[in-house]
């Protein structure tokens, strides 16, 4: 789509024919779905050719038979908006439109000396396949072994100081949550193949991703450390690692305090269900103890004064403070 546009810049033709692209295959949908209309968001940003996106939706509109919602959603504070509410709700905002040219040109930007500076590739780069690979592997995981593995910064073009890292890691304490990470995703995962999301293929690569890390650092075979930043950032990495491209849709439609505040739940119940199991055992003991010691005498305490005598299995009684019927369990 893109050949012999490589550099263009933004704005140009080859977002254009991005923006067919995308119209296109929403069309297609609208059309399929039996839907009133079809639009595009891209409007709400500066960058975007608002009259270009409408021209391109209201051909495809007639191609395909169905109505076009004419849009330029940057007016009226539209864009202005939609940075106020980023804010409020924590969602990611980049500085650059998305595609791979675009980004070559932003940190280009950064590195050669403000906006308006050309990018220097080398002749043929762009048209090298795994020139992609390269640097999309560098831009989202940067460095992997003893490095920092993060899965956000997209907008950040240096390596993040190991000072600010080590303040935002939890994975020194939030370890403990790997089994109910992992619980909680596959639950996630099941849902997003219900909805149709993901196929029922894309489902079972990611369950059976997931447990084959479950066993590993059960086994030991798979040790968590320092390396990421946090349980989540621990599981997605490797999911990734084991299954592919299929690893990168399971954070599809949650976000990192739905995780967090899944896993706190789940481990909360855990432990409150093997504490109570705990308590029922030192409960039977003591049933046990007072059974063998309802003859056995001893001085009772009042105030740290001892008073009048009564039985070993009283004076568990009144420590405890147990009913009879807690005892009875």
């Amino acid at each position: 789509m893109a050949k012999g546009l490589e550099m263009i810049p933004e704005g140009g033709e080859r977002c254009f024919k991005c923006y067919e692209l995308r119209l296109r295959e929403a069309a297609k949908l609208a059309k399929e779905g039996d839907y009133d209309y079809f639009t595009t968001t891209l409007s709400i940003s500066p960058l975007k050719n608002a009259q270009k996106l409408n021209e391109i939706g209201e051909r495809l509109a007639g191609e395909y038979g169905v109505a076009y919602l004419v849009s330029d959603f940057k007016k009226r504070n539209g864009y202005k908006r939609s940075t106020e509410l980023s804010k409020i709700y924590g969602l990611y905002r980049q500085d650059y439109c998305g595609c791979i040219y675009s980004k070559i040109r932003e940190n280009g930007k950064e590195t050669s000396g403000g906006r308006g500076s050309s990018v220097k590739v080398k002749r043929g780069t762009l048209q090298n396949p795994t020139f992609y690979g390269t640097l999309k592997h560098r831009i989202t995981l940067k460095k992997r072994g003893k490095a920092m593995a993060q899965l956000w910064g997209g907008r950040f073009t240096k390596e993040t100081d190991k000072l600010v890292y080590n303040f935002n890691a939890s994975i020194s304490f939030d370890k403990r949550f790997y089994e109910q990470d992992i619980q909680g995703s596959k639950a996630h995962v099941m849902m997003l193949a219900k909805q149709e999301i993901l196929t029922d293929d894309e489902k079972q690569q990611i369950l059976d991703g997931l447990e084959s890390i479950r066993r590993d650092v059960e086994s030991g075979k798979l040790e968590i450390t320092g390396e990421y930043e946090d349980i989540h950032s621990f599981v997605e990495a490797n999911l990734i690692d084991r299954i592919g491209d299929a690893g990168k849709k399971l954070h599809t439609g949650r976000s990192r305090n739905d995780q967090v505040a899944l896993d706190m739940k789940l481990y909360t119940r855990s432990e409150i269900t093997a504490l109570q199991g705990l308590v029922v055992d030192m409960l039977r003991e003591l049933l046990a103890i007072m059974k063998d010691n309802t003859e056995t005498i001893m001085p009772g305490f009042t105030h740290l004064q001892k008073a009048q005598p009564i039985t070993l299995a009283h004076h568990m009684v009144l420590i405890l403070k147990c009913s009879k019927e807690t005892i009875c369990v």
